[in-house]
């Protein structure tokens, strides 16, 4: 995840004087409606610096008043989730994970779970979701070349470099790849993806 962080302030321009509107502030208390609760917690994990302790607060506030089967709740949990990762606080993030396979199991959600299970370094675990991640996915699915990366990486932790080398080719295959990915899949596997 925090690979992605040069994501943050692109969004954070884009979406935060969307979502707090220019009179508002990200450290105006949320009301207790739900659209309020969402809103405020998405405007402190996009603010300038990112103010996840309170997106946190707020996201699980929302959790609390939302019935498991709306959308909201689960946007809330997955948005929860991210923001665990970002504090490294990845057990609560996996706990997260967890609920939201129990109610949506999608690639998405295995794929996560799965990527905090490898900075955890339970190698394992992560090769099952990522597993799970690839088997539900097809190759037009956004999920699919993520899945494949991930997956390389858990057989790169487990001493598995041929099948690590196979993903990662799968994974550069279905468009994923950039640079850094390339570097490390060279590094680590002998893999690189073609320019």
């Amino acid at each position: 995840m925090k690979r992605l962080g040069f994501i943050i302030p692109i969004l954070a321009v884009v979406l935060v004087p969307l979502l707090v509107g220019c009179s508002g502030t990200v450290d105006s208390p949320p009301g207790e409606s739900i659209d309020s609760l969402i809103h405020s917690a998405t405007a402190h994990f996009h603010a300038m610096p990112p103010r996840y302790d309170l997106a946190i607060r707020d996201y699980t506030k929302a959790i609390e008043i939302q019935p498991k089967s709306r959308a909201q709740h689960q946007e809330a949990l997955t948005m929860r989730a991210y923001s665990y990762e970002w504090l490294d606080k990845r057990e609560l993030a996996t706990q997260d994970w967890d609920k939201l396979i129990d109610l949506l199991p999608i690639a998405g959600n295995y794929k996560s779970r799965g990527d905090n299970y490898l900075h955890l370094g339970y190698n394992e675990r992560a090769l099952k979701d990522f597993n799970k991640a690839v088997e539900l996915t097809d190759d037009d699915d956004l999920w699919a070349g993520n899945a494949y990366l991930l997956r390389s990486h858990a057989y790169e932790a487990l001493s598995q470099p041929d099948r690590a080398a196979a993903d990662a080719a799968e994974a550069c295959r279905l468009g994923v790849g950039g640079k850094w990915s390339s570097d490390w899949l060279a590094e680590k596997v002998g893999f690189k993806c073609a320019d």
